[in-house]
């Protein structure tokens, strides 16, 4: 994910970016660059845009507007576009670029991002089957170490039980066939 926010952020002239995380609860910056990388208090100049397009999972423009700390006034910092990231018809999360100070996004540029968005989504849905993946062996790993260790204490614990009645029976054998025994 890092990889595709920093070649959409080159493509585009860019230095301000995000790969969001969405699911039913939470969102979750999962890349960023630029002033994106302050966490969630980054972002919130952004919210209407990313919420319009969590909502509407169609690609949108916007204008982010930023209040500035020391100033205590609200500041245009420039346009912002944003991309869902959709897999399978999931969706998954949120590209996000802002456009530097004056510049703006052209059409063709927001079907690149829609582009972009998608190969996030591939990578972020082949990152989750990727842990599963690695967790089932992890659980599979676990059951044979246990397995085995069951035949071992199995093994072991039958093995005096078994020696005892061999050689019961292999005594019991001898003496029923002793010559020397003089009682027959």
């Amino acid at each position: 994910l890092e990889e595709i926010l920093a070649a959409s952020l080159e493509l585009f002239g860019c230095a301000d970016g995000a790969v969001l995380r969405a699911d039913a609860e939470n969102i979750d910056i999962v890349a960023s660059r630029g002033r994106f990388e302050g966490g969630e208090q980054a972002l919130h100049g952004a919210s209407s845009i990313i919420g319009h397009v969590l909502r509407t999972r169609e690609t949108a423009l916007g204008s982010v507007t930023v209040a500035e700390q020391p100033l205590r006034e609200t500041i245009m910092t420039g346009t912002v576009m944003a991309a869902p990231m959709l897999h399978r018809g999931a969706l998954l999360g949120v590209v996000l670029l802002e456009a530097p100070r004056g510049a703006h996004f052209e059409d063709t540029e927001i079907a690149t991002l829609s582009v972009f968005a998608g190969h996030a989504a591939m990578a972020m849905a082949n990152s989750r089957l990727r842990a599963l993946e690695t967790e089932q062996i992890a659980a599979l790993l676990e059951s044979d170490r246990v397995r085995r260790e069951l035949l071992v204490l199995a093994g072991h614990e039958l093995r005096t039980p078994v020696t005892v009645m061999r050689t019961a029976a292999a005594s019991a054998g001898r003496a029923a066939v002793d010559p020397t025994d003089r009682n027959s």
